[in-house]
């Protein structure tokens, strides 16, 4: 079977990291490097200064490679200590769909929820909420994390050291305050990325996809999906059947980001156990073996590039007007110089001179 993918759940770099100009290079590389057919880049902004500079640069990449750069634009919010919640949500998501991103992202991990203090279906996000849906404007939305990290007897050591267990709110709350939003938007195109965090009930997933033909998920690791598709591979086999038509291939691709020597190998290696793990009986990865779907070609291929292009709403990139995303990257530049932080400053430096020749 020819291998034909979409990375629809790429970053210039991990979350907690500032992304810089090498970045966008370390992109470009794994994009070619790896054959990829198109990449999809999602922006993590919210409050931190330091995550200015993601918009311009995933622009700046849409620029470089253009037909190939899919972006989704992050949206800003204001500081979790700020009375009130409600902001210009709406005016950032047409700013940004101007510019020529192609959809928005989302981030609503539960150190976000806890830190911003809003449930995901409260009004302050009403008027973004409704442009969104009236555009029929792809959202990717990353909600919760691993039931698993609800409890610091059974979250991994990854999650501990990075401060990942919770308490407040509970992990059903995530689901519940989810299905308030879609009832009062229930045209909403959004995925869930990380399978929902609910590989460890494909029946009760179902039941949430069953309700809202609206919702597209990724696969896109968390390596425990993997393994709990590995625990009934026939109960997952039959879910991905059922349901081929609105599962995205994602990677959250960790070969990029100045923490690696190697984006590419790294990358690669990540796609070929997802490849083995959607096309074969067995996968290698994560440090165990994994028990493979075997998928048929038709289903792969969904799976891998065709939905994409569906739930995007479009087989080509948005066109980047250069000159306007030139001018919002000194806007970000000129707001992220309060922070005082050098780095950050130089970081936006070396951005803007690459905007220079462009616009």
């Amino acid at each position: 079977m020819e291998r034909s993918i979409i990375d629809c759940h790429f970053h210039l770099c991990a979350t907690r990291y500032m992304s810089r100009l090498r970045n966008v290079d370390d992109t470009l590389a794994v994009l070619r490097g790896c054959g990829l057919r198109a990449i999809c880049v999602q922006n993590i902004v919210l409050w931190f200064p330091e995550h200015l500079t993601r918009n311009p640069l995933s622009l700046l990449a849409k620029l470089r490679a253009p037909g190939r750069v899919f972006a989704f634009g992050g949206i800003r919010y204001p500081a979790p200590d700020a009375p009130d919640k409600h902001f210009d949500y709406r005016a950032q998501a047409e700013e940004l769909m101007a510019l020529g991103f192609d959809g928005i992202k989302l981030f609503g991990k539960p150190t976000i929820r806890q830190a911003f203090g809003m449930p995901f279906d409260a009004d302050v996000f009403d008027e973004l909420f409704a442009y969104l849906q009236e555009r029929q404007i792809p959202v990717l939305y990353h909600v919760g994390d691993p039931r698993e990290f609800w409890s610091a007897e059974t979250a991994p050591p990854f999650a501990r050291e990075n401060g990942w267990i919770y308490d407040d709110p509970p992990f059903d709350q995530y689901y519940d305050e989810i299905d308030g939003l879609l009832t009062k938007f229930p045209r909403l195109r959004v995925l869930f990325p990380h399978f929902f965090f609910l590989s460890d009930d494909l029946p009760r997933l179902a039941r949430i996809l069953e309700k809202w033909p609206n919702v597209w998920l990724d696969i896109t690791p968390g390596t425990e999906m993997y393994f709990n598709f590995s625990r009934n591979p026939a109960a997952a086999r039959d879910f991905f059947l059922r349901f081929q038509d609105r599962i995205l291939w994602g990677t959250d691709n960790v070969g990029v980001g100045g923490v690696s020597i190697d984006p590419v190998g790294e990358s690669a290696s990540r796609l070929d156990t997802m490849w083995d793990f959607l096309t074969g009986e067995t996968a290698s990865g994560w440090g165990g073996t994994l028990r493979g779907l075997s998928l048929p070609e038709p289903a792969v291929e969904k799976v891998c590039w065709r939905n994409f292009y569906r739930f995007a709403g479009r087989a080509t990139p948005a066109a980047v007007d250069a000159a306007a995303a030139a001018s919002y990257a000194r806007r970000m530049g000129a707001l992220a110089r309060g922070a005082g932080d050098a780095r950050l400053d130089a970081a936006f430096d070396e951005l803007l001179a690459a905007y220079e020749p462009i616009g």
